[in-house]
């Protein structure tokens, strides 16, 4: 797969919002299904699929702590994606917010 492919196939499993808040909350450590579940207040069985689709594609993995499974991030081209992306709505918020406030 030629580099343009790579980008735009990383871009689309990207381009979902639900994955992009997976991805977010786990940009610094490991999560379970549960713990993404709770923290963005979405159904297990949402998180899962998208969990499992994030997998298949490389950009997590999963390891096992006794019964429980622990998703991180791997792929740190999507990973620096993500942390920029984050960055970029932050600060376009702020910017948002004071130009409201004037």
């Amino acid at each position: 797969m030629d580099s343009h492919k790579s980008i735009a196939h990383l871009l689309k499993i990207l381009g979902n919002p639900i994955r992009l808040k997976i991805l977010s909350s786990m940009a610094n450590e490991s999560k379970t299904v549960k713990n993404i579940s709770e923290h963005l207040g979405l159904k297990q069985t949402t998180v899962s699929k998208h969990v499992a689709l994030l997998k298949i594609n490389g950009i997590i993995e999963g390891k096992r702590n006794s019964s429980i499974m622990h998703y991180a991030i791997v792929d740190l081209q999507a990973k620096k994606l993500i942390n920029s992306l984050v960055c970029h709505a932050i600060q376009t918020n702020n910017v948002l917010s004071s130009t409201e406030a004037d």
